[in-house]
């Protein structure tokens, strides 16, 4: 099981990168995964989730998204503070300590490290696109990305009632990995399954709304599979 410190380098390595492509990228490039948005509002977007994270985290409670600078050295110097203060609350505070969080019980101050380890990793995604750049999600933080959305939002948003339901399993199979993650609503049963396998970068973003279901391998019936990840089972 991935720990609180590999968390906290994900976030530094990742929080790195985004760093520089502030600093040298063109701010007002389009954001296609996030429409109506350029770099520059990916960037604000990413400083406030930081700080919103990071205040849970010393205070336990809930907090606002902070307005961030748009200008370029402001930005930067906002973005590299509030990534910091993330890893540093991470890392100051005891990961069973009673947080407020969106996840599942118990809501404890693990969830975030981990949660804003995926949010930085999908959004540099993002940030390198909007910069005609590629980028590949390493494995195994694409691995437990995939296993985030099984034990975090998939779940959330069927308690919401946010999906039709679906009569067959839809297991995702990266390459890299052994595993096997199921996404499953109530009337699944025991019928067919939908098997979808291909690299973890590519399995996480299509999960994510980033690829096309053509970048993976699918066993089953493909239609069922477009309608079900056409509702969204991320957020």
């Amino acid at each position: 099981m991935l720990n609180d410190a590999y968390f906290q380098a994900v976030i530094t390595d990742a929080s790195q990168q985004f760093a520089d492509l502030i600093e040298h990228g063109d701010l007002d490039a389009a954001v296609s995964a996030c429409p109506g948005w350029t770099f520059t509002e990916l960037a604000q977007h990413m400083c406030g989730t930081q700080r919103w994270a990071a205040h849970a985290l010393i205070t336990g409670e809930r907090g606002e998204h902070p307005v961030s600078p748009s200008e370029r050295t402001a930005l930067l110097t906002y973005f590299n503070e509030g990534s910091h203060l993330l890893v540093e609350a991470s890392k100051a505070t005891y990961p069973e300590r009673p947080t407020w969080s969106f996840g599942p019980e118990p809501r404890i101050a693990r969830f975030w490290s981990r949660r804003q380890a995926h949010e930085i990793t999908v959004h540099l995604w993002d940030a390198y696109d909007s910069q005609e750049k590629s980028y590949e999600v390493p494995s195994e933080i694409a691995v437990d990305g995939i296993n985030e959305i099984a034990e975090v939002f998939f779940p959330m948003r069927l308690k919401r009632g946010d999906f039709a339901p679906l009569p067959q399993k839809l297991v995702l199979a990266p390459l890299e990995s052994t595993a096997r993650i199921e996404l499953a609503t109530d009337s699944a049963g025991t019928g067919p399954t939908i098997t979808l396998s291909g690299s973890a970068s590519n399995l996480l973003l299509l999960l994510w709304g980033r690829q096309q279901l053509s970048a993976v391998d699918l066993h089953g019936d493909a239609t069922l599979a477009q309608e079900f990840l056409a509702q969204g089972v991320s957020p």
